[in-house]
């Protein structure tokens, strides 16, 4: 069975690498801080927090829970700021987010945020340069074992390079 949750304890565990590119990736020891009340949460994502409180992986920058953690990268912080500024998105003045459904995880490359949706269990991004949802698995779960085992690696992929370097040093 393919666990993504042991990966990421690798990762976590690994901590500071000079190897590239895994050397670029990390994820940051769990902060052991409660849940916020106010966001929406599966078992998938609790295990996630449990493992780890956000970092770099995957090709996404992941929020976390910690107080210490600059505000940029804060959980809490970032899922009510991307609820602000995507009020009255839409022409006829509605938001793409919902309040207790949504869940802003992190954002990739392109500065989109990573949402869950959690009444369809859905990961996608939203392209808000004028762009819309852009679904990417259709569970959190599927999401995550897509990350750690996808079933096709582009050449010069950096992330899956990293994974397999992880998986050298786990031996």
């Amino acid at each position: 069975m393919n666990d993504w949750r042991e990966w990421l304890r690798s990762l976590v565990s690994m901590g500071d690498c000079d190897t590239f590119p895994l050397l670029v990736f990390h994820a940051n020891p769990p902060a052991n801080e409660p849940w916020p009340s106010d966001l929406p949460a599966s078992p998938a994502i609790r295990d996630l927090f449990a493992i780890c409180d956000g970092g770099f992986f995957g090709d996404f920058n992941w929020f976390g829970l910690s107080p210490q953690l600059p505000e940029r990268e804060r959980l809490t912080l970032q899922n009510a700021y991307w609820h602000e500024q995507l009020s009255g998105y839409y022409p006829d003045g509605t938001s793409p987010l919902t309040s207790g459904q949504h869940l802003i995880l992190g954002n990739d490359a392109s500065g989109s945020p990573l949402i869950w949706d959690q009444i369809n269990d859905r990961v996608s991004t939203f392209y808000f340069k004028g762009g819309d949802w852009e679904p990417i698995e259709s569970s959190f779960e599927e999401f995550m074992v897509g990350l750690f085992f996808p079933e096709t690696v582009e050449e010069n992929d950096f992330w899956h390079e990293a994974l397999s370097q992880l998986k050298e040093q786990a031996k």
